[in-house]
């Protein structure tokens, strides 16, 4: 526990009361609807692991500010997106944000990886940090992504019998009801597509083979360049344009550009699709 200024800055516990206010203080800045129940499934629940979770109270208890690290799927190590951030917007600029984030890094495992995708406003907070650029993410507008698979009726099932256990176990979690995300899944040759409605990407059950995204209607998924060349582009009959909204980022000063290839390529669903 550490104290800034006139702030109680904590890392979560697991404590229930704490994620409720967690819920309340994303709805009320962004003003949309995030339960408890949604909350404890995607911090508290993961497969992977809980999150790590800071938050910070002012003088009256109340909770001003807050920010998760939640727990991605890798078969290269762990590996971390930040995720859920948020201020009071009376509360801004006071240095919450970097207290927060450096809070949690000092408590990860030392060989994590942390990626992020963040927006043009707050990637220079991360530069500040020693995050680094990776590359710059293109979204695919492509065809007849949906209409060429088929639906798959049992997503658990296919999960089990296409992915090792532990995959499975994390998909499953990852693209269950308890989302709050009506996901639909479609058989792939090397994998499953994914799709929420609006954004769509491609699981891979196969090592060494690069995934994509495409766009039928309104669908539209995002890719890292390196795993989506020339060749793809042409196999897949779409095209990728820049979005530098969605820039990847990394923090890990070990790493060459060989293990950030691995470790990207590992958690491509998480770029093909908004963090949820």
């Amino acid at each position: 526990m550490t104290e800034k200024a006139k702030f109680l800055i904590k890392l979560w516990q697991q404590e229930q009361d704490i994620l409720q206010q967690f819920a309340e203080l994303l709805s009320d800045v962004y003003g949309r609807s995030i339960t408890n129940e949604h909350m404890f499934w995607k911090h508290a629940n993961n497969p992977q692991g809980e999150s790590f979770i800071s938050y910070a109270h002012n003088e009256a208890g109340e909770m001003v500010a807050a920010r998760a690290f939640w727990r991605m799927y890798s078969e290269q190590g762990p590996i971390y997106q930040p995720c859920d951030t948020v201020t009071r917007p009376d509360f801004q600029r006071r240095g919450l944000f970097s207290s927060l984030t450096k809070l949690c890094l000092e408590n990860i495992e030392a060989n994590a990886v942390v990626v992020n995708f963040p927006n043009n406003a707050s990637y220079p907070a991360y530069l500040k940090l020693g995050w680094k650029k990776y590359a710059d993410n293109k979204r695919v507008f492509g065809f007849n992504l949906k209409a060429s698979q088929t639906p798959i009726e049992d997503a658990k099932a296919h999960f089990n019998q296409h992915f090792n256990q532990k995959y499975a176990e994390y998909l499953i979690w990852r693209f269950s009801a308890e989302s709050g995300t009506d996901y639909q899944c479609y058989a792939h040759k090397n994998g499953v597509v994914v799709s929420n409605g609006s954004m769509q990407g491609l699981v891979l059950s196969q090592p060494g083979v690069h995934a994509y995204g495409k766009k039928s209607g309104s669908n539209q998924g995002y890719v890292i360049p390196t795993h989506f060349n020339a060749g793809m582009s042409l196999l897949s009959a779409s095209v990728a344009l820049p979005c530098s909204s969605r820039t990847a980022y990394y923090l890990q000063p070990e790493a060459d550009q060989a293990q950030l290839d691995r470790l990207f390529a590992s958690a491509q669903v998480n770029t093909l699709m908004d963090t949820f």
